[in-house]
């Protein structure tokens, strides 16, 4: 099994007005002194321009300000809290609904046949009758203290995807900056391998 090389891996709930993140706004908060690209959507009104730079990339849509990272690193995760931790400070009075933090990781379909992850039992029976399984769903959740852990299951094509979405609630930035710091990004991703680990005997690819 194998971390994703790109994907969303915070997302922040809020009031956020897209207005504010112009380039010199994002250059001076988010990216200060680094070299920045700006992608202009063309088919989504609702949401704002993707700003990226060193691997990762950030930008508004609807209410969700979208923290993306590409070829994760301890590094890359650090990077997202601090500039996430910065943006919110700086917008203290934005309010503040809730928050993910999302790991991604996929396989092949024969890495986890013989886990109970999925029921397989009948997967021979439907090809012999003429049926072609696309794909399956597995969600559970796991409540914790400060948050509750998605663990969701899919099956498309053979490939298996493996989603971990700790959601937290959360009343204002205040009580977002008492629960996130620059750390929990990387935090949440060791406990994701431990889980598929423990839970999965199943092992992570470094």
């Amino acid at each position: 099994m194998k971390l994703q090389n790109r994907y969303d891996t915070l997302i922040i709930i809020g009031a956020w007005n897209r207005a504010i993140f112009t380039p010199d706004w994002v250059g001076k908060f988010i990216f200060p002194g680094e070299e920045m690209t700006v992608e202009i959507p063309v088919d989504n009104f609702e949401a704002s321009p993707r700003y990226s730079s060193n691997g990762l990339s950030v930008n508004i849509l609807n209410q969700k300000l979208i923290f993306t990272i590409n070829n994760p690193s301890q590094e890359s995760f650090q990077q997202i809290g601090l500039k996430a931790l910065s943006v919110c400070r700086a917008l203290a009075h934005t309010p503040l609904l809730c928050f993910g933090i999302n790991h991604f990781f996929q396989c092949d379909k024969d890495e986890i046949e013989k886990t109970n992850v999925f029921d397989f039992s009948n997967y021979e029976l439907l090809k012999e009758k003429g049926y072609e399984l696309k794909a399956m769903k597995n969600q559970q959740s796991l409540q914790f203290g400060h948050h509750i852990l998605n663990v969701i299951w899919s099956l498309e094509n053979e490939k298996v995807t493996l989603e971990f979405n700790n959601h937290y609630d959360v009343a204002g930035v205040e009580s977002f900056v008492s629960v996130f710091d620059e750390n929990l990004l990387y935090d949440r991703l060791n406990n994701s391998i431990g889980y598929i680990k423990n839970i999965y005997d199943l092992n992570v690819e470094s």
